[in-house]
């Protein structure tokens, strides 16, 4: 699955945020990202599977051609 900015509602800042069925690390390169290209869409990865709370963190970047 892959997670676009408007997903996670436009965040401005890095930090955890409430996702889907638990939260989501999202750091400053990855708003830079974001701001720079708001197309781009980001893997996403599930953090520690074994622990009871789930934790999503942002993966590969695919940026689309402007062309």
């Amino acid at each position: 699955m892959q997670v676009a900015w408007k997903d996670l509602n436009g965040v401005e800042a890095e930090g955890r945020y409430p996702f889907r069925d638990g939260t989501i690390d999202v750091t400053y390169l990855e708003i830079a990202l974001w701001k720079k290209n708001p197309r781009a869409l980001f893997d996403l990865m599930r953090k520690n599977p074994v622990r009871e709370q789930v934790e999503y963190v942002l993966g590969r970047a695919d940026v689309p051609s402007t062309g």
